[in-house]
């Protein structure tokens, strides 16, 4: 049997968040071509696959395009369904075996709310200069900094000046190498915007026309990838982190050993079921 589900990651409704799916393949390891027609065809920002080998739990993620060697709001997603599918007890620590390594990851409930809490990778930002690209004139927003990640994306703070809110980026118009990964992000100035209480520290916007996602909602791997820049900054171990997109959500990031971020944020089941044909 072949399970699905869907689960709005990163929010406390169903109306908001990240929305994945996720599909547990049992002990059968699912196919590329496979994985990539489903995810082409339920159009999530990422669908997670989930198989047994050996009593440990694979993960692999794809847009509707591509495969991804990470994704944060769908891995959240992935614990929070083994915990609804019974393969993983509340409290209970699992690795998650993946291309981009062994992710930690578990899951609680708190008066009726799932929260899940998974450790990603962060790598390096390295500072580029802003005055080389038309990067400028793409998002008609004046810039502060520009850096790029081992990872691939690139990161972007704005002028103060200027609402990441408002920022409208035509897609069509970025250009290679931005297509592939672009984060956005400024400080937070909203003292009524908060995330489990506690007052946000920075927003950030994500980019991928060239992964097939024009804007991702809620990018778990873009705030675990600039989290460290926003701790130091602010001279603290953890930060608060959102994303006003048209379908928005936060979470909090903490500092997880060398090179990790502890990423916790909440997540609501939307729809389960099983598949007929998989």
């Amino acid at each position: 049997m072949t399970l699905i589900i869907q689960i709005q990651a990163f929010s406390d409704s169903t109306d908001r968040g990240n929305g994945a799916t996720v599909v547990w393949c049992g002990q059968k390891q699912p196919s590329e071509d496979c994985c990539q027609r489903l995810a082409s065809q339920l159009r999530q920002s990422e669908t997670a696959f989930l198989w047994l080998t050996n009593k440990e739990i694979n993960i692999r993620w794809f847009t509707p395009i591509s495969e991804v060697n990470i994704c944060g709001h769908a891995t959240l997603a992935a614990v929070l369904a083994l915990g609804q599918w019974k393969q993983l007890k509340a409290q209970d620590s699992v690795q998650l075996i993946s291309r981009s390594g062994s992710l930690p990851a578990s899951w609680r409930q708190e008066n009726k709310q799932l929260i899940g809490q998974i450790v990603l990778p962060s790598s390096p930002l390295q500072p580029l200069d802003i005055r080389s690209t038309s990067l400028e004139e793409q998002l008609g927003f004046e810039l502060k900094n520009l850096w790029i990640s081992e990872m691939g994306y690139f990161v972007v703070l704005l002028n103060d000046k200027n609402k990441l809110s408002e920022l409208i980026v035509s897609t069509s118009k970025l250009q290679d190498p931005f297509r592939r990964g672009l984060v956005v992000m400024q400080a937070n100035r909203d003292a009524t915007l908060s995330v489990d209480s506690q007052v946000v520290d920075y927003q950030l916007r994500f980019f991928a026309p060239g992964l097939g996602i024009d804007e991702d909602p809620v990018t778990g791997s873009a705030h675990a990838l600039v989290a460290k820049y926003w701790m130091n900054t602010l001279g603290r171990d953890w930060v608060i982190g959102w994303q006003p997109s048209q379908s928005s959500g936060g979470m909090r990031c903490e500092r997880a050993g060398s090179g990790m971020i502890r990423l916790i944020g909440s997540g609501c089941v939307l729809w389960r079921g099983e598949l007929e044909s998989f």
